[in-house]
């Protein structure tokens, strides 16, 4: 099918619930053959840094947009059934627009969401808590306490070259971003 007749509608969910709703949906769909009324369940996510408590760093998955799931539904006469169908899933609360008659997304809205997404996808991996120039104290290690100067990033080892003014003189370090605090955190 052409997917120009699919159109883009935006359900609320229960927060938190977003990742089970969506296989929930998906599963259901294929359960029921309904394959052909849906082009799509979409959660956008995002990849984002994280501390732990011992100060070490990960990358966890988080929603853009919490609470929000997007279905690609085809705008056909038998539409109010696949509205129907998902209205009466549960954690699914309503669609954007109202449950008599929902508000599809136009393609631009949709594209921007993806776009959002694949930019919080592509760029999170290199990103970092650290930048160069930022000042960072020392939280661990005969140097603790002590604040330096972020000179280089290594995001994929997960460490950084400092300076440390010692007397005066700087001195540099490679540290682990378990080992640093920014200086602003402290």
């Amino acid at each position: 099918m052409n997917s120009s007749v699919f159109k883009w509608y935006v359900i609320t969910v229960v927060s938190g619930t977003e990742k089970k709703v969506k296989q929930l949906i998906e599963s259901q769909i294929e359960a029921s053959n309904m394959q052909a009324h849906f082009g799509g369940v979409v959660l956008p996510i995002g990849k984002y840094q994280s501390r732990t408590r011992k100060g070490g760093q990960i990358v966890v998955e988080r929603p853009l947009m919490p609470g929000y799931l997007f279905v690609k539904i085809l705008d056909d006469d038998q539409k109010d059934e696949s509205f129907s169908f998902l209205s009466s899933m549960p954690e699914v609360k309503s669609f954007l627009g109202g449950k008599l008659n929902p508000t599809p997304m136009s393609n631009r809205e949709a594209e921007n969401i993806v776009k959002q997404m694949e930019m919080s996808l592509n760029t999170s991996s290199v990103q970092s808590l650290y930048d160069v120039g930022v000042k960072v104290k020392i939280a661990d290690g005969p140097f603790e306490g002590l604040t330096a100067t972020v000179e280089r990033v290594y995001n994929d080892s997960e460490e950084l070259d400092v300076s440390i003014s010692i007397f005066g003189t700087f001195h540099p370090m490679k540290l682990k971003f378990a080992q640093v605090k920014k200086a602003k955190d402290v």
